[in-house]
């Protein structure tokens, strides 16, 4: 499988999942984010690292596209994330 068709496959599942979770009973709505989206998005951020495109360091289970850079200006993350930097945090500890 290309990096293309993992890039799609997994954007395609991660968005399954998101409709699944929306649509899902409170009960069990952390259950099905766990089961279908969350390994979803860790996956396709490894893939879009994999094919050399940017991901949002702001948040490990962001799957936006970065827009702008953290606040210390380092690295790359989604508007939303710019104060929220999980890597400046874990250099400053």
């Amino acid at each position: 499988m290309s990096l293309d068709q993992q890039l799609r496959y997994y954007e395609e599942r991660v968005k399954e999942g998101e409709k699944a979770h929306s649509e899902a009973a409170p009960g069990i709505k952390q259950h099905v984010y766990e089961s279908k989206v969350s390994p979803y998005k860790a996956i396709l951020r490894q893939v879009r690292l994999k094919a050399g495109l940017l991901i949002c360091w702001g948040d490990v289970g962001c799957d936006a596209y970065p827009d702008s850079k953290c606040a210390g200006g380092q690295h790359e993350t989604c508007e939303e994330h710019t104060h929220s930097c999980f890597l400046c945090v874990r250099q400053s500890t």
